[in-house]
């Protein structure tokens, strides 16, 4: 039973490229716990201090599985929408790129990748590229972090950007179109570490510990990634070349748009 005053959403009014928010939620013990409960999955990785923190993470990480669950439509307000149009869950695919620890506030962000027409338009497929974002960035040593996109509506606007790191003594910090930022990601997918960048970025430029960071970059109208960097390959820093250092450099940022001064 459709739930009264909810409007709902048909293949029809999908398109690709919407993007629809999930509930930002913070995954600790209790999670965990429940999880070791539902699975059996008591590895001390999740569990023990001690032992969490003489790996290479040095803190309690989330089970990957756990994660996958936290991409569940239905736990959406999205779903909602979806009671009387939505027939079958036919398939996933995964890939973990970062850890994720104890306390880590994650939030789904759906994007409808395509809608294909069955039975002479009587159904449809849709396939959504679900991300599970993190309010903490933290890029460790080698690797990239994709934040965004961040949306201008106006070619006369501009995107303003503070960011500050810490843990390492420097990072990258590239601003690219979301068309660049998605070859970039699904080359680092399937290749798990620093891509490189398809053509001159729009802003490249290097973040140093201890200082605050603060740019306005005026763009036309679009959908842009904010890459963050800490890789010897890609950029003009590189982290600390002593075998085993695997420093993660904390990012905190912010991200507005505004007209152009």
């Amino acid at each position: 039973m459709t739930r009264p005053g909810v409007e709902q959403l048909f293949a029809d009014d999908l398109s690709v490229g919407q993007v629809f928010e999930g509930h930002a939620r913070e995954i600790g013990d209790p999670q965990f716990t429940a999880f070791a409960l539902l699975t059996g999955d008591d590895h001390p990785i999740h569990y023990d201090d001690a032992f969490a923190a003489k790996t290479r993470f040095g803190r309690r990480l989330a089970h990957g599985l756990l994660l996958v669950s936290m991409t569940a439509l239905g736990a959406t307000a999205m779903s909602r929408r979806l009671e009387d149009a939505l027939v079958a869950f036919v398939d996933q695919q995964f890939r973990f790129l970062k850890p994720v620890f104890v306390g880590d506030v994650l939030t789904s962000r759906f994007e409808v990748a395509s809608v294909t027409p069955k039975q002479a338009g009587v159904k449809a497929l849709v396939t959504f590229k679900v991300t599970l974002v993190n309010d903490r960035t933290e890029v460790h040593t080698g690797q990239m972090d994709f934040i965004g996109g961040f949306e201008l509506t106006d070619d006369d606007q501009a995107l303003y950007l503070t960011a500050s790191i810490d843990g390492a003594p420097g990072v990258d910090a590239f601003l690219i179109p979301k068309f660049l930022g998605d070859q970039m990601i699904e080359q680092y997918v399937k290749h798990p570490g620093a891509a490189a960048l398809p053509q001159a970025p729009l802003l490249d430029e290097a973040l140093v510990a201890g200082q605050v960071w603060k740019r306005f970059v005026p763009a036309r109208k679009g959908v842009y990634y904010l890459v963050i960097d800490h890789s010897a390959q890609v950029g003009r820093t590189a982290p600390p070349a002593q075998a085993g250092d695997d420093r993660a450099a904390k990012i905190d940022y912010v991200v507005q748009s505004g007209e152009r001064p």
